[in-house]
């Protein structure tokens, strides 16, 4: 399985880890960087989804909002 080397690519810089190809693929859909057989070590795990806010809190604090008005 070949990746993006490039730790500046969009799909590696949307989702912190390098996207991944067949073999038969030579390089990056993404930024046409040549792909190689190992991943950049630059790349970050990325936090949970949840660890980032998903707004949960401002709908909780609207609602809340809303019912002390009514």
């Amino acid at each position: 399985m070949k990746v993006c080397p490039n730790p500046a690519c969009p799909y590696a810089v949307k989702f912190r880890r390098a996207q991944e190809y067949r073999d038969d693929v030579a390089a990056c859909a993404d930024c046409g960087t040549a792909l190689t057989g190992e991943a950049p070590a630059a790349l970050a795990p990325r936090a949970p989804e949840a660890a980032e806010g998903d707004g949960a809190l401002a709908r909780l604090l609207v609602t809340l909002g809303a019912g002390a008005i009514l």
